[in-house]
């Protein structure tokens, strides 16, 4: 008895710190899918880069607030389906009415890659040190942390990092079955 108590005890230490972020965000090649995560560029030629909330348990989004982190010529930013940018095309402070949940595509990059060598796009923090979405909640919204699939280029791979697999609905596209696997090890 005593074990299975100090066990309930150790995963309840152990799961706060295992649960995923609570707002997946994800940068698709795709106007349509959120999930088209890799993709080919061609030297000198522009391309869009599109940011998608993926997911949000938390009764929707109200802002967000991170950054552009890329190896591209940033061609500016364009907000979406009713998103409003008050920072610049690679800051970007996000808000936007009627709480969406996701999937919902909230704005969309132009970006130019010179060498065509492989690149990558993903989302970190922003000047001011935060990568978070705050929620709906009526009475006391809160900034919550973000998850996060970049994109990639010409074989390289996009960025993952804050449990956003919890949110996945249908799969990476670009990606073989051997390669989304390898990407949760």
């Amino acid at each position: 008895m005593k074990v299975l108590i100090v066990v309930a005890a150790l995963l309840l230490a152990v799961v706060p710190s295992a649960i995923a972020a609570d707002y997946g965000w994800n940068l698709s090649g795709s106007a349509t899918d959120p999930w088209v995560n890799m993709g080919e560029v061609v030297a000198g030629e522009p391309f869009q880069l599109y940011l998608w909330l993926a997911c949000s348990p938390h009764d929707g989004m109200a802002a967000a607030e991170f950054s552009l982190v890329h190896t591209y010529v940033n061609g500016g930013f364009t907000p979406l389906h009713g998103a409003l940018n008050a920072g610049n095309s690679t800051d970007l402070l996000l808000a936007i009415g009627g709480c969406p949940v996701g999937p919902v595509l909230v704005g969309v990059w132009s970006l130019i890659d010179f060498v065509a060598e492989g690149g990558q796009a993903c989302l970190g923090p922003s000047p001011g040190g935060l990568n978070a979405t705050v929620d709906c909640d009526p009475i006391d919204p809160q900034p919550r942390e973000n998850a996060v699939v970049g994109h990639g280029t010409n074989g390289v791979y996009p960025c993952q990092f804050g449990g956003i697999e919890h949110c996945v609905g249908t799969g990476r596209g670009g990606l073989t079955w051997g390669e989304t696997k390898a990407l949760y090890r």
